[in-house]
This record gives C-alpha cells, structure tokens and sequence, in this order.
C-alpha cells in the first residue's frame, strides 16, 4: 500500500489494523461504504437526489483517505517523488503499475474536476472515494479494478505481504 502515492507505513498500518481483513467487503464499493465515502441519496418515485457524502462509516479512515487524497493537488501526473520511488524499490512490477495506474486516474480527476468549476474540498473528497477502492483493489490483490467490474487474480487463501 506505500508504493501509493499519499500513503506512507503510519497511514497504511492505520488502514490494515482498522479494516482487518479487506476481503470481507466483496466489491471495492462497499469499502467506500465503510468508510461512509457514499453520496446520500432522498429519492421518491422516479425523481432521484443525491446528496452529499453519507459520513455514516469509519471516521477516522475517512479522514485518512482525505488527507492522503491532499497529495494529489500537487504535482504533475505521473510524477514520483524520489521518496516514493524508494517506498516501491523493492515491491513486485504489478503492485507499482498498480499503484501508479491509481496515483495517476486520481490526480487527473482532482484537476478535471477542479477545472470544471468544482469546489477544490469537494473534488478532494471525490477523488478520495475512487483511491479508497483502489486501496481495496490493492489490498485484494484485485489489480484489475475498472468500471465497478472486479476480476479475481489471486485464489482467497493467499496472504497479504506488508513490508515495513
């Protein structure tokens, strides 16, 4: 999870000891859910409103996702860190395109919606919802995470390497 741009050891031990085993969220979407990174919703009959983000999850993961998602705002895309390129010296090719790939779709969502007009707080708290899925992604050993479609790469009895 450091090979994350955002992500040092305190914020991923932070995540692995309040999560416990992410494979008890099925879809990256209830990840997001525990962590209350939903938008609302107070629909009646066919007219749907979505409202702001529900806050009903782990608060203090919440707060973590936002405040990693911060890192974004600065920076080109696609720029590492000489830091970063340390923290993914040694982790496995896939972990860092993974890693990369999140790095790269979040900062370029922050500024897209930033450029559209969008309160920066608000895109912040928007992008934090995809990385959150990411990092259930990651922590699943599903790499392939695109357009709420989940493929299984690894068999369930794999285990989870975290190098401090």
């Amino acid at each position: 999870m450091v090979c994350i741009k955002g992500i040092k050891t305190n914020t991923a031990m932070s995540f692995i000891s309040e999560v416990g085993d992410f494979k008890r969220f099925r879809t990256a979407e209830q990840f997001a859910g525990y962590i209350g990174l939903v938008p609302g919703e107070q629909s009646s009959g066919d007219k749907v409103c979505r409202t702001r983000i529900t806050k009903s999850g782990n608060t203090h993961l919440r707060r973590l996702a936002v405040e990693c998602c911060n890192s974004f705002r600065r920076g080109l895309v696609g720029q590492k860190s000489v830091e970063l390129k340390k923290r993914q010296k040694n982790a496995p090719s896939e972990v860092i395109n993974y890693a990369d790939k999140a790095s790269a779709r979040c900062q370029r969502k922050y500024y897209r919606m930033v450029n559209k007009g969008k309160n920066p707080n608000i895109a912040v708290t928007a992008v934090a919802r995809e990385f959150c899925c990411f990092i259930w992604g990651m922590m699943t050993s599903n790499y392939e995470y695109s357009n709420n479609e989940v493929r299984e790469l690894m068999p369930d009895n794999c285990l989870i390497r975290v190098n401090l």
